[in-house]
């Protein structure tokens, strides 16, 4: 547990707090969903420390976004005018999401924030149970944070190392090089980055309006209000990210078109 959140830089030293609200830490990948799930699972747990028992679920676990991979209108005006922000910056990260059964998942969904609370404050875990009960008018970007920062006060009470700074940590690395399918591709900024790695998967997918379908905070038919570069199959790709989310976003493309991790690898200096 403790390597996924170094390999994540998931550090909870005060210099760098703003990781444990912007840093994505869900994915498709099956090992990725379980280390989650072990998390969450340990500090429901520590929510019941004292109690004699812990609560837990009655069938297998699932992760649940509290604001939903899919966004309807009423969530969106929920979110406000920078809904389309908070989406993309806030939506795989530690303060929105919690743990239901599969039937849970299916019957919160979409659901608007107002009756998912209603249903998390009557959950079995406490991990939901105890965090929803309190007053929450709606979920947007500061509640995402507010979660995050209950939820990381749980774990440095768990693994206190966690809250120590990461040695010998080199912040100063910048992309040399992209290596897609066996073929290299140089690159001199991470907006190089994210924009070779989505031209390679435009070309060698049979349906690349899928992809960006399910990324519609990254990708549009209309050029973005801040930076954006234009792939040549016409789709306008989001590229102000920092170094992390833009690894994210290429992780995430690599595994909506099927290609195997190793056959993408980032080479820095």
């Amino acid at each position: 547990v403790f390597r996924f959140w170094k390999a994540l830089h998931f550090e909870f030293c005060q210099s760098s707090r703003v990781a444990i609200f912007e840093q994505e830490i869900y994915d498709k990948r099956i090992q990725t969903r379980q280390k989650v799930n072990l998390i969450l699972e340990t500090v429901n747990r520590y929510l019941s420390k004292g109690s004699g028992g812990y609560t837990q679920l009655d069938a297998n676990p699932t992760i649940e976004h509290i604001m939903p991979q899919t966004l309807t209108k009423l969530w969106k005006e929920g979110l406000g005018e920078e809904w389309q922000d908070t989406y993309r910056d806030y939506l795989h990260t530690l303060g929105n999401l919690t743990l239901v059964t599969q039937e849970w998942n299916s019957s919160l969904s979409n659901a608007p924030f107002s009756e998912k609370r209603k249903k998390l404050e009557n959950h079995a875990l406490r991990l939901n149970s105890d965090y929803f009960a309190r007053y929450i008018q709606q979920w947007n970007k500061s509640s995402i944070c507010a979660r995050a920062e209950f939820l990381a006060q749980q774990i440095l009470q768990i693994w206190p190392a966690l809250g120590e700074p990461l040695v010998a940590v080199n912040n100063a690395t910048k992309p040399l090089a992209v290596n897609i399918l066996g073929e290299t591709f140089s690159v001199n900024s991470w907006r190089d980055v994210a924009h070779q790695t989505a031209e390679i998967i435009s070309q060698v997918v049979d349906n690349f309006t899928a992809i960006a379908e399910e990324l519609p905070s990254y990708f549009s038919h209309s050029k973005f209000k801040h930076a954006s570069r234009q792939l040549s199959n016409g789709w306008w790709l989001y590229v102000n990210l920092s170094g992390d989310s833009t690894k994210n976003l290429c992780q995430r493309l690599i595994s909506l078109a099927n290609i195997p991790d190793e056959d993408w690898e980032l080479i820095e200096g």
